[in-house]
Order: structure tokens, then C-alpha cells, then sequence
């Protein structure tokens, strides 16, 4: 065996696991005297292989028109028009590539853009009533025979709410005795119901106090035999004379923003996107001003491409949604005005490839000062820019640069970059003088030992 040219024996790096990884030295000439390093860099090369490309995602969001920009490292591209999907369907990350790609940083054919969704965003902007109403409910006791049914059926009747009984009364109750006899049931209690009888066997039952201006169950009713061995005196006679009937007359309900309203709101509006061809799934967000005017921000589950923009069907307007919702039983009334906002988030991602390829990219940053939209609801919704870096990009080679100050060469890497290298990692330590694109003196050489 015989080597060509310089051989430096294989030395040690020896790194902690969670710890970080520091490093010092003095230049010295041959006599051992303290020397300034010559101008120039000194890092560790370290052989880790799993390059990937950088990929970042732009996001540019609650804009309806206008132009925009992107910078990379400091240098701004040309503007860029908003895509508007309402128009004819094109490919946007045409404009988009050729921004970037004018940009002399990154150069003609070193990135690829590609959408990611276009995201239709509705804003439902409301104006509720403000006025609460109480629900009321009806009970009727109706002997088919009349008057002299009434006389002969002794029998007694049963009220429950939610599967809880009170005790029985009479058939020929009045309204203090059905009111007494709900407040005795422990899920209504006193003073939450109040009770009239408009008519002979015709009771109102209006929900106040603690169940007042919301929705409740309804009350049921039913026969009740007492104990007796006659036809007459065991009420046998009352349970096949008298038929019952409750129903709800009036659903009670606020008519401002609290927490039942929010629900309520949130299933209904659900349940109109669900009627759609496209049968949209939403996410719900609320931005409230006040408890009777405020915004339900509805984002789309799914994503569209500018393919799908040609059948994309799912268009109305306040008047339509309007309708929907106050013909629905407890929001009938609540609400006084509905407008809609509908505009398109963009997505998109840039990835840095071929000779912008396997290594790190500093993130974009957007300007969204010439973008504007035309949201009426939330006039403080301004159009914006968000850039996420997906993958940061990484060379074959990973270098930890050393600080020089006269003879002395420092290094301190930190411990979330010491724990991606892996044990028999390979090494180099080098020093680039100025004035040398690349390349470089190899100083030493040696293999890496993670220790935990």
C-alpha cells in the first residue's frame, strides 16, 4: 500500500448527545509563538449526506385584487398579479416562477412553483334582533263526551319532563294545579314555568325565570289509573274518555350572540353548505363585535384547482342565506340583517431547485401593500402575506464555521445541530483563504463518535 500526495492520519470527534459542541485553538508559527490566522475561513466539512431541496409555502390571504411581492434575501421581485378565479381559469405559478426567476439570486429554472388549493373563504357578516322570546307550550285535556264526560271520568292524568314524572292530578285540573304539579318536577322548579288556561281544558304553559328565552323539551302528558275496583272509581272510565295533546306554540330562544346561539348557528350554517351540489365542508370561526353584531368566518375543507374553478357552484348571497336561516324554527325572527363577503386564499409552494437545488434558502417575505379586497363586514381584514418554510433545504455536506479573531479560532454549535450528526459521520476541517471561490486546504480529517 502507498498513498499520493498527503495523508492526515484519521482523528475523533467525539459529540454529546443534547450537549453543545464547542472548540478553540491558537495559530502558531514553528517556534510555538502565538501567530495571526491569515485571512480566510475555517469551518468543519462533515459528510452527512440527505440532501433535499428547500420548499417553503406562500399563503396569500383576504385579498380580492391588486399586486404583490416577494424578496428574497433583501432583493424585491416584480409585481405580481392577484389571480382572480372569478375570470377565465389560468396557471398563476406561470406569473409567479418568472418573478422569482428574475430575481438574480436565484436565476432562470431554479425554482418550481406549484398550487397547493385555492381556498374559497366566506364571510357571514350578522345583525341579530336583539329581542329574546320565552317558549311557550300548549297542553289540552279533551273528554270526547263533553261536559258530562268530564262528570264521569274521575280519572287522573301524569305530567313528565324529560322522563321525570310529577305527581298525578286530576283531569279536571286548573292552571295553578298543572302549575303546581310542573315546578314540583326538580329539572323545571319553582318559578321557571307560568300557566293560564285560555279555555276550558286549554292550558298555556310559558317557560320563564331560569328556562326563560331558550329552547327546552317538550312537557308530556298521560293517563293515570287509580287504584279501584269500579268501572267508574278506578278512573278507568276518565283514561278512555279524555285524550291528551302537547305541543310547542313558541320556541324560546335569544336573539343575541351567548353560547347556545353560537351552536345553533354554527349546526345551521353547516347544514346550508351542505346543501350545495359541492356539499362544502367548512371550518367556523367567529369574530364578534358585539352579542348582536358579528362575523362567522367560513373556510372550506377542501381545496380547488383552477380546473375545478369551471364547475365550482357554490355562489349566494345575503338574501339566500337569509331565508334559509329565519325559516328555520328557532331562529325565525332573530335575525335582522346578513350580508356575505366571498373571497379566494391563495396556496402555493416554491421549491428551490437545480442549482438552487440541496441547500438552504433564506424565507421569502411577502408585501402585500398593493393588494386590496372589498370585505364589507370586517373592514379591519386586510389583505396578507404568510410565508412557512416546509423544508429548509440541505447540502450533502453540513459546514460549522469557525470564528476568527487574530490567532485564535472558535467554534460553538448548538446542541439541536449537534444531534443530527450520526455516529462514523466522515470529516474534514478546512481553511479557505480569501480570495478562493472554493476548495480549499484540508487541515485534518477523522470520523465522528456520538457518545449519549
Amino acid at each position: 500500500m502507498f498513498a499520493v500526495g498527503i495523508d492526515k492520519p484519521a482523528e475523533q470527534m467525539v459529540l454529546h448527545k443534547r450537549r453543545d459542541f464547542t472548540w478553540a485553538f491558537v495559530n502558531l508559527d514553528d517556534d510555538e509563538v502565538p501567530l495571526d490566522f491569515p485571512p480566510g475561513r475555517m469551518f468543519f466539512e462533515l459528510l452527512t449526506g440527505g440532501e433535499h431541496n428547500c420548499v417553503q409555502q406562500v399563503e396569500i390571504l383576504q385579498a380580492e385584487g391588486g399586486t404583490y411581492t416577494l424578496s428574497y434575501n433583501g432583493v424585491e421581485s416584480e409585481p405580481i398579479d392577484y389571480y382572480e378565479p372569478d375570470t377565465s381559469p389560468y396557471d398563476m405559478t406561470i406569473d409567479v416562477r418568472s418573478a422569482l426567476e428574475n430575481i438574480p439570486a436565484i436565476g432562470a429554472g431554479n425554482v418550481k412553483v406549484s398550487t397547493t388549493r385555492l381556498e374559497p373563504v366566506w364571510n357571514l357578516n350578522f345583525l341579530l334582533a336583539g329581542t329574546s322570546r320565552n317558549e311557550i307550550q300548549s297542553l289540552k285535556v279533551d273528554n270526547i263526551l263533553g261536559w258530562l264526560g268530564q262528570q264521569l271520568a274521575e280519572g287522573d292524568m301524569v305530567l313528565s319532563y324529560r322522563d321525570n314524572d310529577a305527581e298525578p292530578i286530576r283531569i279536571e285540573a286548573n292552571a295553578a294545579e298543572v302549575q303546581a304539579a310542573l315546578e314540583s318536577i326538580p329539572q323545571i322548579g319553582v318559578g321557571n314555568v307560568v300557566v293560564t288556561e285560555p279555555d276550558i281544558g286549554e292550558f298555556e304553559i310559558e317557560f320563564v325565570g331560569l328556562l326563560a328565552a331558550r329552547d327546552v323539551d317538550l312537557i308530556k302528558v298521560r293517563a293515570y289509573e287509580r287504584n279501584g275496583e269500579g268501572f267508574f272509581d278506578g278512573g278507568l272510565l276518565g283514561t278512555l274518555l279524555t285524550q291528551f295533546q302537547t305541543k310547542t306554540l313558541q320556541n324560546g330562544r335569544r336573539a343575541v350572540l351567548d353560547g347556545r346561539m353560537m351552536d345553533l348557528l354554527t349546526r345551521k350554517v353547516s347544514e346550508f353548505f351542505g346543501m350545495f351540489d359541492d356539499a362544502v365542508s367548512v371550518s367556523l370561526e367567529f369574530e364578534i363585535d358585539s352579542n348582536v353584531d358579528f362575523t362567522i368566518i367560513c373556510r372550506s375543507d377542501q381545496g380547488y384547482s383552477e380546473v375545478d374553478l369551471l364547475t365550482f357552484d357554490t355562489l349566494f348571497n345575503g338574501t339566500t342565506l337569509f331565508d334559509f336561516l329565519d325559516g328555520q324554527l328557532l331562529l325565525d325572527g332573530a335575525i335582522s340583517n346578513v350580508t356575505v363577503d366571498q373571497y379566494w386564499n391563495h396556496v402555493y409552494t416554491v421549491e428551490f431547485i437545480d442549482e438552487a437545488g440541496n441547500m438552504p434558502h433564506p424565507q421569502l417575505v411577502g408585501n402585500s401593500d398593493n393588494l386590496v379586497n372589498y370585505i364589507t363586514g370586517l373592514p379591519s381584514l386586510q389583505p396578507k402575506i404568510e410565508v412557512t418554510t416546509i423544508d429548509l433545504g440541505q447540502r450533502a455536506l453540513t459546514e460549522w464555521e469557525f470564528d476568527i479573531s487574530g490567532e485564535v479560532a472558535s467554534l460553538k454549535v448548538e446542541s439541536e445541530y449537534v444531534d443530527r450528526i450520526q455516529s462514523r459521520t466522515k470529516w474534514q476541517l478546512v481553511f479557505l483563504p480569501d480570495g478562493e471561490p472554493e476548495g480549499g486546504f484540508p487541515i485534518s480529517r477523522g470520523v465522528v463518535i456520538v457518545q449519549e
